[in-house]
């Protein structure tokens, strides 16, 4: 396993950590592209998003049969579920909660996993309503590990569109939540002290990053993000970088390591 030094020059492992919103895991299991683009990168730890799984249906993924694929939380209403997937070999979780069907967590002793998917809201008052409330129930789980010397990383898709989306953005309506969006994100970063990764490591653009690919796509700019305080970044993270949309779904992965 490949390795590197620590600021105070000890060896440990890197990990790879990528997050993806798939629309639906089964297009994953059955696409050999998908499949390659998974081998290529090959990540320690694998955050899936709006896998839109129910019931008994088994996650598996070929050539992932060495990791851990029991933490699947079902999707509600066709919509939601999230999955992570662990290389046992590398990582060890010391425990697993599944808040709600957009929100699971894993602890690996060292630091919490956060892995979730929010509503994008736009479309009526109740699904408006129903964000706000796991908006506040994420920040308050994120608060609440953090009170206790925790350190979290959160990953996933946080339902946040570009200001400048073309499709969606004739309505003011989704304009000021756009704007709420934003004042969450920022108290997020207030209270909690976990700020946008890939801002870090690429500030010269200085956007968040549901904004950053806004030249490359006429289309909804959705991408994971990765959110950890500045000490966890400065100690574990070397790169985090969004990658190219792959066929089968709207959304961007990220990588961290």
């Amino acid at each position: 396993r490949r390795r590197m030094l620590s600021k105070n020059g000890t060896a440990k492992p890197i990990v790879k950590l990528l997050s993806w919103s798939v629309d639906g895991i089964s297009q994953l299991m059955r696409n050999i592209s998908i499949q390659m683009f998974l081998e290529t990168h090959r990540p320690t730890v694998l955050c899936l998003q709006d896998t839109r799984i129910f019931g008994d249906f088994r996650v598996t993924l070929p050539g992932f049969e060495d990791f851990s694929s029991k933490m699947s939380v079902n999707a509600q209403h066709h919509t939601g579920g999230v999955s992570i997937f662990v290389d046992k070999k590398a990582l060890t979780a010391v425990n697993s909660f599944n808040y709600n069907y957009r929100l699971q967590c894993v602890d690996f002793g060292s630091f919490v996993l956060l892995n979730t998917i929010l509503p994008n809201g736009y479309f009526s008052k109740a699904g408006y309503q129903s964000k706000v409330s796991q908006q506040q129930e994420m920040k308050d789980i994120i608060a609440s590990f953090r009170s206790k010397g925790k350190e979290v990383l959160v990953v996933g898709q946080l339902g946040i569109l570009s200001s400048v989306e073309p499709f969606h953005w004739e309505s003011p309506i989704i304009s000021q939540i756009n704007d709420l969006d934003n004042q969450w994100l920022d108290t997020l970063t207030n209270e909690t002290q976990i700020i946008d990764v890939n801002k870090i490591f690429h500030p010269s653009n200085l956007l968040p990053t549901h904004e950053a690919l806004i030249d490359e796509t006429p289309r909804m700019v959705k991408s994971s993000y990765v959110l950890a305080s500045k000490d966890f970044v400065s100690r574990n993270v070397v790169d985090c970088r969004i990658l190219n949309r792959q066929t089968g779904s709207t959304h961007y992965p990220i990588l961290c390591q």
